[in-house]
């Protein structure tokens, strides 16, 4: 399974939660995590594009990653939501730091090539370039991305969105010996070190 929790803002009208965060906050984390030297893996920028479609009742994520000096790689996986909860933040920070997030939890499924359909048509292109930084059973994942309902969106205009996320990685491993409470507040406590956080209301 994956377990995430990522930052973002609730829409007035629709209530939707919408991700992403500034660009001020996003560079200010960023370096907030460089400054710390007890990382266990820390990655460097890498470029990738998702392809995204359905298939069955999943989504399938395409994956076409290009690190510097080798042959771009592809990877597919399916993606089924398991659950999700929306937190509204209540802090006296800067007024652009995030005052919501998302913890979603999801099955995720590696497939072959031939395991898919030999055309499909996505249904979300996102151009992404990230910056992880790894610890314990954790990583904080740092994203930009352009995205739209495909390649012409994209470059017709599409605007950067600056993404901040944490994922439990080792999900098997770190849930094994510990309670669903103690996961939970770990997830979150991981992710609101990056503001000066006072309360969190849950919105189903």
């Amino acid at each position: 399974p994956e377990l995430e929790a990522r930052f973002g803002a609730v829409d007035e009208v629709s209530g939707f939660f919408v991700p992403g965060v500034s660009p001020r906050f996003f560079y200010d984390s960023v370096a907030a995590c460089e400054a710390w030297e007890g990382w266990t893996e820390v990655t460097p920028w890498v470029a990738s594009t998702d392809f995204c479609y359905p298939v069955d009742d999943a989504f399938v994520r395409t994956s076409r990653t290009t690190v510097p000096g080798a042959l771009p790689t592809v990877a597919h996986l399916a993606k089924r939501a398991v659950a999700k909860c929306q937190l509204q933040l209540a802090h006296a920070g800067e007024p652009d730091e995030p005052r919501a997030l998302r913890v979603s939890l999801a099955i995720e499924t590696p497939k072959r090539a031939e395991e898919l359909p030999p055309s499909v048509t996505p249904t979300l292109v996102r151009d992404k370039v990230r910056k992880s930084f790894a610890w314990g059973a954790f990583r904080w994942d740092f994203t930009r991305v352009c995205e739209g309902a495909n390649r012409a969106e994209i470059e017709s205009g599409a605007k950067e969105r600056f993404e901040v996320e944490v994922e439990c990685a080792d999900f098997a491993a770190y849930t094994a010996a510990r309670d669903e409470e103690h996961v939970a507040q770990s997830l979150l406590m991981k992710l609101c070190d990056f503001i000066q956080i006072s309360a969190v209301g849950v919105r189903q």
